[in-house]
């Protein structure tokens, strides 16, 4: 019986991507549709098989994923410690937090013609394209995972005069972890 269920399962996993398939294919080979706008899916297995063969896709992947990986990184980054300073410091949040929340409704789309003046064509446009849109998850759960750090467990880390780094080590980090890690598992 549980078996049963496993086939179905599987079988309703496959059917969307065999059903855009079909549709594809009927599509394309109807002559409706130019192949400038959508290739046939020979075409497009074809040419997938001689960028594997010449390693042009290895090569262009590398390149994204490097792109991704340094633009993941800054937002990580500046993401945490912009979060931990607003979540630690109210001051901090009421000068910071009004920005960052005007420059997060615009859309990444919006963005574009202005980072292309600003930074160029080239790999930086394209960096800061995927930090903008990955820093703002990770600033908000930051900041929320710090500000929910109990009164009580602070007032305890001044009872033991424990510093502002000491105090954000085995306070505020330990009680926030879990949303910063959110916060980075979303701008991911």
């Amino acid at each position: 019986m549980k078996t049963d269920k496993k086939y179905i399962s599987i079988l309703e996993g496959i059917l969307l991507p065999v059903i855009v398939i079909v549709f594809w294919y009927i599509t394309t080979n109807s002559g409706r549709i130019p192949q400038s706008i959508l290739p046939k899916i020979g075409t497009v297995w074809t040419t997938f098989i001689d960028m594997c063969r010449s390693g042009e896709l290895w090569g262009d992947m590398s390149v994204s994923l490097l792109r991704v990986l340094k633009g993941y990184l800054i937002a990580a980054v500046t993401g945490v410690l912009l979060g931990t300073s607003m979540g630690m410091s109210k001051h901090i949040k009421n000068i910071i937090q009004p920005t960052i929340t005007t420059i997060r409704q615009i859309p990444i789309m919006a963005w574009i013609p202005l980072l292309i003046l600003w930074c160029g064509i080239g790999e930086a446009s394209k960096v800061v394209v995927i930090v903008l849109a990955a820093i703002f998850p990770i600033v908000v759960n930051t900041e929320s995972g710090i500000a929910q750090t109990p009164a009580s467990y602070i007032e305890v880390a001044k009872l033991y005069k424990l510093g502002k780094v000491e105090t954000f080590l085995r306070v505020y980090l330990p009680h926030a972890l879990p949303q910063i890690q959110t916060g980075l598992k979303l701008g991911l």
